[in-house]
């Protein structure tokens, strides 16, 4: 019997210290072809920091863990004309270019037209994005992954961009120029029915994976002078300044209750927990409780960097003309004119969308959703 046990007991362990090493976040540092490295893991991503001749170099990866550890194999340095580049090999990730030019400045190696890094990279089998031609006042380029999901509108519904295509959803009678309203939470995007013209009493709730949607009756005039305030568990919160009162809807069933108005006092959250506040915060102050998606990767004008080196800089574009849609894991969304794009920093900056009406209208009209 004691033998049984201690065989148990010594299994468990074993099984603890297993997960311990093969699961568990991990730091370590190392040297390789005369870079030092530094490669850290945790919460399914894979960071690594090179440092060679007083120039630090580094790239995420969202990846789940591997049993080994020290997954940088190889790197090289290309010298060219203008620019040199790195040639990083990982474990699982083959011919990774990191370029920068003679003043040491890091630029993402898309940028860069100059014939020897383009032979150099055609040589390591790097695809480069190339220009996409069009003529249509909308123009899908079809290259969106199985998890991305996006919705423009279009005043009168959406159009619903996702792998499989692109589809038109009419949802009004009449266009909607002004969609401040309309708010993506989860997969799930509240607006009015903006068939209403000075207050609404139903709205719609899109789901944007799908493009089923549903219209909701409420007991409730809310007017047009209002905003979203926050976001918490399933439910989204919408502010009445008309009306000076507080709404709380559920994204999943379509329930819609007043949570706040001048007899019952107002509640808000902070920091996930919900409190006590008052009609002055709402009614002048705008109060914002959102749910934040906390990203590794931050956009500094023309420049991204990394939260786990904020010095240093990868240059990935060269135009300061455009606007910031979203930001998800790798994946930076932005509109430039009509374009919408995404830049990813293993293939640059790709074109996702021209829609001609953009250059005329493009406040709240893109939602984006990632699985």
């Amino acid at each position: 019997m004691k033998k049984k046990i201690c065989f148990i007991v010594f299994t468990v362990l074993l099984v603890v210290l297993l997960i311990k090493y093969f699961v568990s976040a991990y730091e370590i540092q190392y040297s390789l072809d005369d870079f030092d490295v530094v490669e850290i893991y945790e919460n399914g991503k894979y960071y690594f920091e090179l440092t060679h001749d007083d120039m630090s170099f580094n790239v995420l990866f969202y990846k789940n863990r591997k049993l080994s550890k020290k997954l940088i194999k190889k790197v090289s340095i290309f010298q060219g004309e203008n620019y040199n580049c790195l040639d990083i090999n990982f474990d699982f990730y083959s011919h990774y270019p990191i370029c920068y030019d003679k003043n040491n400045n890091i630029i993402h190696f898309s940028l860069i037209s100059d014939d020897d890094i383009v032979e150099y990279l055609l040589d390591l089998g790097v695809a480069t994005v190339s220009k996409v031609d069009y003529e249509d006042e909308f123009y899908f380029t079809n290259s969106l992954d199985k998890d991305q999901f996006i919705a423009v509108w279009k005043y009168n519904g959406f159009y619903l961009l996702d792998s499989n295509g692109v589809k038109s959803i009419d949802m009004f009678e009449n266009d909607r120029y002004n969609n401040t309203l309309s708010y993506l939470y989860k997969n799930v995007i509240f607006l009015p029915n903006y068939d209403e013209d000075l207050f609404f009493t139903k709205f719609i709730l899109l789901d944007i994976t799908n493009g089923k949607y549903k219209m909701y009756e409420s007991d409730f005039e809310i007017s047009y002078d209002s905003y979203i305030s926050g976001t918490h568990g399933n439910n989204i919160y919408l502010f009445d300044r008309k009306n000076d009162a507080l709404y709380e809807i559920n994204i999943k069933n379509g329930k819609i209750e007043c949570v706040g108005d001048t007899e019952k006092g107002f509640i808000k959250y902070e920091n996930g927990k919900k409190v006590k506040a008052v009609l002055k915060e709402y009614d002048e102050d705008y109060v914002m409780y959102f749910d934040v998606n906390y990203n590794n990767i931050v956009v500094n004008v023309l420049d991204y960097y990394y939260t786990y080196n904020e010095n240093i800089f990868t240059k990935f574009r060269y135009d300061e003309n455009y606007s910031l849609i979203s930001i998800f894991e790798n994946d930076i969304y932005y509109l430039s004119d009509a374009d919408l794009y995404v830049f990813n920093p293993f293939y640059g900056n790709r074109l996702i969308l021209h829609y001609f009406e953009l250059n005329f209208n493009d406040s709240n009209r893109i939602f984006i959703y990632n699985k």
